[in-house]
């Protein structure tokens, strides 16, 4: 079996804040194990399921998909 990782291990892994991180398990995007009470854990098979979920077919999907979009760069 796959050593658990972290949910820090998880932020650093996806570049991203240790907030981000719990924000993607709480709301169901990121499995995570529950250990005892208060630790929660990751395996990598789920995290690697999560990051092939948010890959996009070419670079034009990410950016129209993009929140940040105005009506300026729509042309």
């Amino acid at each position: 079996m796959d050593r658990l990782l972290t949910v820090r291990d998880v932020a650093a892994k996806l570049g991203v804040c240790l907030d981000t991180a719990y924000k993607l398990i709480s709301r169901g995007k990121l499995d995570a194990v529950r250990i005892g009470t208060r630790t929660l854990r990751v395996s990598p098979k789920s995290l690697e399921r999560y990051i092939e979920k948010q890959r996009c077919a070419n670079l034009n999907e990410a950016y129209l998909k993009s929140p940040r979009r105005t009506a300026r760069d729509t042309g």
